[in-house]
């Protein structure tokens, strides 16, 4: 049994199990992959915790320098000379900055310069063409100049177009581990002039690549041209403003961690920067963890062109031990970006934000174990949404999915906001609403199965109600045999075969008529959650208490026997009613019914080819004889003692006699069944019962004087009940006493009915 058990939960619950487990690998899989639009949601998701907390603005030695549209007007239009740039810088560092970085490319010669005027001279018989460029200014020389007098940074751009020869190294560079072989590699540059690449301090590249989204979140801090690795003007900014010399670049395997896979797998994981470490992603780069726009970061490069030595003391502060990022910020100069924040951020707001996390130490960061970790976590929540929706249902898995689905968001919210963390629920939130529906789906298909199948295997057996509680509950009704107490009851029409002889000629008529009445018959059975055992012609067998358990099960099969006795007198109105006025006779019928209470077998029975539900037993096989005896004393419905003692007081009955059914030696009492409760507390109907009583009293001692007396009051007290119908009842007993004077019985006479037919 324990077996069989285990073997029907494994089908029930082994397909929806095994269906979580596959999308929750596949899950797994889809995770590997990383297809950009759940990337892309991964980086929304991101995005939005940006947005909802941005980083506070606090004041950090970072000063953007901006060529911005004041700029422009004061100044003249871009490209400006190198000379005003000279100019600019060593202002700069007349104020102080800690380091001067150029977010801008000098690729080409200042054609502004004197010098240059004269080289290009294209025109035979050009007067200028005479004069020796090397006695002329050269602008780009006075730039070099400027740059050498501070620590200034110059910056140039990697490119996958092969232009430009390698920019300088003006760091040295020293690996804690294996070479990083997933920082982005590039095949070629667009660096400064030389003069000035040699004047600079230090030598950055500012490349910055959005994602597939066209968004910039992070910004390159190690790039490489070819096998060269190059810093960012961000990290050469930094390490220049510190006066260190060499950046120390920690990999994934930098602690001895054993590492599968080829040099190629081998990431970044922080950069040292003077005294500053500074955690990178695998492939070099920093997240960056955005502002609102604040304009004390700016200070426009026109005004410190034109300020007067007063001005220039009020510009002080703003550029003393500051590094100074010189950039565009004018819309008209084409550097402009967006980002989570602003969709109109200038690249080299991007740069200063990126430098002050660095000084800050205020860091996001999605370090190498995040992937290991939510791939963990969505195998976790898989398995767990998979059982919840198994075990606990449609409604409390929807509870308990969306409370997953709540904790992986306020997880990921809580690592973002109180440890810079970046963790994604993106895959995990998607394998629990997959895995939800699915399973969901899934086990509601296995459910309206089974449902179906009890219907199927129970409709014929139960009420509709009953089978649909069943079907509701998914408990399947035991049908393997069983010893328990039933109600059994047999009921069969009367006048159904004269019937048929008059419609013989009208078969569809006939089972019209005998569907018209078993059809309210069966309801009013499966109403009082009985079940029905076999149509036999026009005679039906029912029970309760099986195969659901039916509290009370003996009143329920009265108010079944009352409820049918009930619909065959209205289907006789109906059918006097339809007869007259088709100008026919019609031919009454009647209903005989016997029911009875007791312990019985139930269980499927017949052979291997052919099962049905069904009970036998001594009770069953009582009643079908009470069902008979009801038409020998004149009443529709009779009752064994068991069922009587069940529902005493509680129903209209009167003692009919002391029968001994054919096969049985001793009496046992039987009962007619007449009403309700209603009935019972009638005032007539109790003097019925009391004269009743005395009048099987007196019968039963022989005392036919005192029987006819009683007799007598029987029927003075049926008067107001004549809808009883129990006149031949009476009737009956009336032959009985005048046999009881004729032919007194035996001395010892035990006053037990013993019919000679079933």
């Amino acid at each position: 049994m324990a077996k069989r058990r285990a073997l029907a939960r494994l089908r029930t619950t082994g397909p929806p199990l095994l269906l979580g487990v596959l999308l929750t690998l596949a899950g797994v899989g889809l995770r590997w992959v990383d297809p950009t639009p759940v990337a892309n949601a991964r980086l929304e998701v991101f995005d939005q915790y940006q947005r909802i907390a941005p980083r506070p603005y606090r004041p950090t030695p970072v000063r953007v320098v901006a060529i911005d549209n004041g700029s422009l007007s004061q100044v003249g239009q871009w490209p400006w000379t190198r000379l005003t740039l000279a100019e600019l810088t060593e202002r700069l560092y007349a104020l102080g900055a800690a380091s001067v970085a150029f977010d801008i490319v000098f690729s080409e010669p200042d054609r502004t310069s004197p010098s240059r005027l004269v080289l290009d001279r294209l025109f035979e018989g050009d007067p200028l063409r005479a004069i020796d460029p090397q006695g002329l200014l050269d602008y780009d020389r006075l730039f070099a100049d400027a740059l050498a007098t501070g620590p200034s940074v110059t910056g140039f751009v990697l490119t996958d177009l092969g232009l430009g020869a390698p920019p300088a190294i003006k760091t040295g560079l020293a690996i804690a581990g294996s070479p990083p072989g997933r920082v982005p590699r590039f095949s070629g540059a667009v660096g400064n002039l030389g003069i000035l690449e040699a004047a600079a301090t230090g030598n950055g590249a500012f490349s910055v690549t959005p994602d597939a989204d066209g968004l910039y979140r992070r910004v390159a801090l190690i790039q490489q041209l070819g096998d060269q690795m190059y810093p960012a003007l961000t990290v050469e900014a930094l390490r220049v403003a510190q006066g260190a010399g060499t950046l120390v670049l920690r990999t994934t395997d930098a602690s001895g961690e054993v590492h599968f896979g080829d040099a190629a797998s081998v990431g970044l994981e922080a950069i040292r920067v003077g005294a500053l470490d500074v955690p990178t992603t695998a492939q070099g780069e920093m997240w960056v963890h955005f502002t609102e726009p604040v304009a004390d970061r700016v200070v426009s490069a026109g005004r410190i062109l034109s300020a007067g030595a007063e001005d220039l003391t009020g510009i002080r502060p703003l550029i003393a031990g500051h590094i100074v990022l010189v950039g565009a910020t004018a819309e008209g100069l084409f550097d402009i970006r967006a980002t989570p924040l602003n969709r109109q951020e200038p690249g080299v707001m991007i740069h200063a934000q990126a430098l002050e996390q660095m000084i800050l130490q205020h860091h996001l960061v999605r370090p190498d174990w995040a992937e290991g970790v939510e791939v963990v976590g969505l195998v976790v929540v898989g398995l767990a949404v998979t059982g919840l929706t198994i075990v606990a249902g449609p409604f409390w898995s929807a509870v308990g999915g969306i409370g997953v689905l709540g904790g992986l968001a306020g997880l990921s919210w809580y690592g973002f906001d109180s440890h810079g963390l970046l963790l994604d629920p993106v895959y995990g939130a998607a394998v629990v609403v997959l895995v939800y529906i699915a399973v969901a789906v899934g086990r509601w298909t296995q459910t309206e199965q089974r449902r179906r199948s009890i219907r199927a295997a129970f409709s014929r057996y139960l009420s509709p109600d009953l089978v649909a509680q069943f079907a509701e509950s998914g408990e399947v009704p035991r049908l393997d045999s069983d010893t328990r107490e039933l109600t059994i009851m047999f009921s069969d029409i009367r006048g159904f075969t004269s019937l048929s002889e008059r419609l013989k000629a009208q078969p569809t008529r006939l089972i019209a008529e005998i569907n018209g009445i078993l059809g309210p018959v069966t309801d009013a059975i499966h109403a009082e959650r009985g079940t029905v055992d076999k149509y036999m012609g026009d005679c039906v067998m029912a029970f309760w208490n099986a195969p659901l358990a039916v509290d009370d099960h003996a009143a329920a099969a009265c108010r079944a026997a009352l409820a049918m006795r009930a619909e065959v007198v209205a289907l006789n109105t109906r059918r006097r009613a339809a007869a007259e006025a088709a100008g026919e006779t019609v031919l009454a019928l009647d209903m005989g019914i016997g029911v009875n209470t007791g312990e019985v077998t139930v269980g499927n029975m017949g052979s291997t080819r052919r099962l049905d539900y069904s009970v036998i037993g001594d009770a069953v096989n009582l009643a079908a004889r009470l069902e008979g005896l009801s038409k020998y004393y004149g009443v529709a419905i009779v009752i064994g003692a068991d069922t009587h003692d069940a529902v005493k007081g509680r129903f209209a009955a009167l003692e009919l006699d002391l029968v001994a059914p054919k096969g049985k030696t001793e009496g046992i009492r039987v009962y007619a069944l007449l009403g309700d409760a209603a009935l019972a507390d009638e005032a007539a109907f109790i003097a019925l019962r009391q004269a009743h009583e005395r009048m099987i009293a007196a019968y039963r001692s022989v005392d036919p004087d005192e029987a006819e007396t009683a007799l007598a009051a029987c029927r003075a007290a049926l008067d107001p009940l004549s809808r009883l119908g129990i006149g031949g009842l009476y009737d009956l007993y009336d032959r009985r006493i005048a046999a009881l004077r004729s032919d007194p019985p035996a001395l010892g006479w035990d006053g037990v009915h013993r019919p000679e037919s079933k």
